[in-house]
């Protein structure tokens, strides 16, 4: 056998290696990107979001982002086990409370109720944060709402309507009076 002929017989074995299982599993829908998150974790995490930031007239809010996804993708990807366990517990335990208060689920809530439901999270952390000792893991509101706040003001939809964005920034000028403008985005 020769060298050309060897290689386009490796070529066609390697590839059938790869493609065969794929031809006989079938087409079948794409697995949920994030294994640790439901398939409606997204639409709930944007209602979250959409709370806490909602749209107003002059920059939309965290759901047309998409900071729910941004959410899964971080959590899953950059918190450390203890956090990524308490951003778990806390979202089932969220779930949990908000059917047995409301016996719905958050998306189906009305704005007030979410902006209820969002309050008692904020209050909770608050008593949390009150009687915590040094070293305490973090409240589960304080891991969501963080993750809100960085994945929206991160966001092509946060940072240049909601803050002062230049693409490419000029001189530095050492003094400029303050006027009520935006924050600027990094």
């Amino acid at each position: 056998m020769k060298r050309r002929e060897a290689i386009s017989s490796l070529s066609v074995i390697a590839g059938g290696s790869i493609i065969l299982p794929q031809m006989l599993s079938g087409c079948e829908t794409a697995e949920h990107p994030y294994a640790l998150f439901d398939r409606g974790d997204t639409e709930l995490l944007n209602d979250i979001a959409e709370t806490i930031i909602p749209e107003t007239p002059g920059s939309p809010g965290a759901k047309a982002a998409n900071v729910g996804d941004f959410i899964q993708r971080y959590v899953t990807n950059c918190f450390s086990p203890v956090d990524l366990k308490i951003f778990l517990d806390g979202l089932a335990h969220l779930k949990a409370e908000t059917d047995k208060n409301f016996g719905k689920r958050f998306t189906s809530l009305s704005p007030s109720e979410k902006y209820d439901v969002v309050r008692g999270l904020e209050k909770q952390r608050t008593e949390y944060q009150r009687n915590a000792i040094p070293g305490t893991p973090p409240h589960f509101y304080h891991l969501l709402k963080s993750t809100i706040l960085f994945g929206y003001f991160t966001s092509e939809q946060g940072a240049t309507t909601a803050l002062r964005y230049v693409p490419v920034p000029g001189g530095q000028k050492g003094i400029i009076p303050y006027e009520g403008e935006k924050a600027w985005a990094l």
